[in-house]
């Protein structure tokens, strides 16, 4: 099952981290993320102002690093990961 996510306000820090176990026990085994990095206002944040960033608006890189640690130590932080 894939379930995906809608971008809103630290949807890194508060929103996805916090719902890992929700997520797992609904049997999803992988998360899509909508863009993430600083973006213009054009585009529905597909106008990527720096891909090396992430937007603020979303939470900080420390909060991509962490979920993406958790997802990993979960298996499900690559895909095709078992």
């Amino acid at each position: 099952m894939v379930l995906s996510a809608v971008t809103f306000d630290h949807l890194l820090s508060s929103g996805i981290y916090e719902k890992i176990d929700y997520l797992e026990y609904l049997g999803a085994d992988s998360i899509w993320l909508s863009p993430f990095y600083e973006y213009g206002d054009a585009d529905m944040g597909y106008d990527w102002t720096n891909h090396t960033k992430v937007d603020l608006r979303f939470g900080s890189e420390d909060d991509l690093n962490l979920l993406l640690t958790e997802l990993d130590r979960r298996g499900r932080g690559k895909p095709g990961s078992p």
